[in-house]
């Protein structure tokens, strides 16, 4: 489980190759780090567009066999304010 305490939006062409991805900065707990560890987790932003998530939320991430992410599920979402 991950929280979402940032996002970003990267939009560009590489060797050719238009992108377009959602970088989701996370904490997430590890007990080999003292308090939380972090990651930023990149989503391709038409799966982000799919799955959305907000701020503060808590979500799972899967994988395809590539290591690509395929879907984001809330675990637990912020109030609305």
């Amino acid at each position: 489980m991950y929280q979402v305490i940032g996002m970003q939006q990267k939009k560009g062409e590489y060797q050719g190759q238009a992108y377009d991805n959602t970088l989701l900065y996370c904490t997430y707990p590890d007990v080999e780090v003292s308090g939380s560890g972090v990651e930023v987790i990149k989503v391709k932003t038409l799966i982000f567009s799919q799955y959305p998530v907000k701020l503060n939320d808590v979500i799972d991430v899967y994988y395809d066999k590539y290591g690509k992410v395929n879907r984001l599920q809330n675990v637990k979402s912020v109030a609305a304010s």
